[in-house]
């Protein structure tokens, strides 16, 4: 039997979850079978402190990791400011700081992806990995 993992401290279940993440009942669930759409931002609270982790969104969507991420992306891309950081999750900024903080972050992960890719370019080719 695989080892159960415990929650996070202070992890809402899903229940818990809707009462302790909005002020008011939660929006009407946004994942549709014909366009698979969902809108992450009316499920997020502004500031880091407030910030939801996937696990916590994919309770509250009924969506799916890949789904969730993939729904995130195209709501940025749209000009939605849905921030994240390792530590707290998703959420919308409180302030310019918390932008800011996030785009310096994102800059610097372009940029350590670039480093690998070019590293992968230069390298040798080995015959068995």
């Amino acid at each position: 039997m695989p080892e159960m993992k415990k929650a996070r401290t202070g992890a809402p279940t899903p229940e818990r979850a809707m009462e302790e993440t909005c002020s008011g009942p939660l929006p009407e669930n946004k994942y549709t079978t014909l366009d698979r759409s969902i809108s992450i931002s009316e499920f997020l609270r502004s500031g880091a402190d407030n910030a939801l982790h996937l696990g916590e969104l994919m309770l509250l969507t009924g969506a799916d990791g890949r789904t969730v991420r993939k729904a995130i992306e195209v709501e940025r891309r749209r000009g939605v400011p849905i921030l994240s950081d390792n530590r707290n999750g998703y959420f919308l900024p409180a302030c310019e700081e918390e932008k800011e903080r996030f785009a310096r972050s994102m800059r610097r992960r372009a940029g350590e992806i670039m480093q690998t890719v070019q590293a992968v370019e230069r390298g040798g080719r080995k015959e068995a990995y």
